[in-house]
């Protein structure tokens, strides 16, 4: 099992909302800074990538 299969919800909850901050705080630096798509999209994937793990790793621990 992985770390974050020990997380209680409240933990569970702070990370995807932290994700969720950074992924709005992104979109506004695309939105407002020329040329940042690129590090947006890596960031981005990045992010997603996160968020699945997080999920994937509660799911199993519900299981």
């Amino acid at each position: 099992m992985t770390v974050f299969g020990t997380l209680d919800r409240e933990q569970h909850d702070e990370i995807l909302g932290a994700i969720e901050v950074i992924a709005l705080e992104l979109k506004r630096l695309v939105q407002t800074v020329p040329g940042q798509e690129q590090t947006a999209m890596v960031i981005g994937t990045n992010l997603a990538t996160i968020q699945a793990t997080l999920q994937a790793a509660c799911n199993t621990k519900t299981d």
